[in-house]
């Protein structure tokens, strides 16, 4: 039973029969119902660690300037290609997880999403200065926010940035080829 009060196919079930016709890129019920029933430590862990260290601090930024009744939690970090592609059929996200991937369908995840609430209501429009802090926070640890896109505005999503995304890979590709081993491929 989800925090509605409504009986869930199977628990953690983000796809609830209750809310079929909502948007799913916004929690119906509370973080519980949104979060799958994993909490923020174990989204954290499913986040890449470069990601989770900026997120923490992310969190800590947010929080320290929160009002009275703002709560933020971590609500989503790995996607399966089953939810990936319920995101996109409702229209909650460009990418389908077959011919555009989104980066939280990586494991670990490059993205994750958040949910903030005030007085235990999640807070809905965009223009929201929780949503606000949310993404400068986000950006002053260089990482991009959902909230700045021009198309669907994201507001609960953080990612790792393109450009950060370009180093982290080259980072693994240099490790995984031991470049500067003293073998002449320096």
């Amino acid at each position: 039973v989800c925090s509605a009060g409504a009986r869930c196919r199977r628990p953690g079930a983000h796809d609830h029969d209750h809310d079929r016709d909502r948007d799913p890129s916004k929690p119906a019920h509370g973080l519980a119902c949104y979060s799958r029933g994993m909490d923020e430590q174990t989204h954290l862990a499913q986040t890449h660690p470069w990601l989770a260290e900026r997120i923490a601090r992310v969190l800590l930024a947010w929080r320290a300037k929160a009002a009275d009744g703002e709560v933020i939690k971590i609500v989503e970090s790995v996607r399966s290609l089953a939810t990936q592609q319920a995101y996109f059929s409702k229209g909650a996200s460009r990418a389908d997880g077959i011919n555009l991937l989104s980066l939280h369908q990586f494991s670990p995840a490059l993205a994750c999403d958040a949910a903030c609430l005030r007085g235990g209501k999640y807070i809905q429009g965009a223009s929201d200065p929780a949503w606000e802090r949310w993404a400068a926070c986000a950006e002053a640890e260089g990482l991009e926010a959902g909230k700045r896109w021009a198309k669907l505005v994201d507001c609960p999503h953080v990612q790792v940035s393109e450009a950060d995304r370009v180093r982290l890979v080259q980072r693994r590709l240099h490790d995984a080829l031991r470049f500067g081993d003293g073998a002449g491929r320096e």
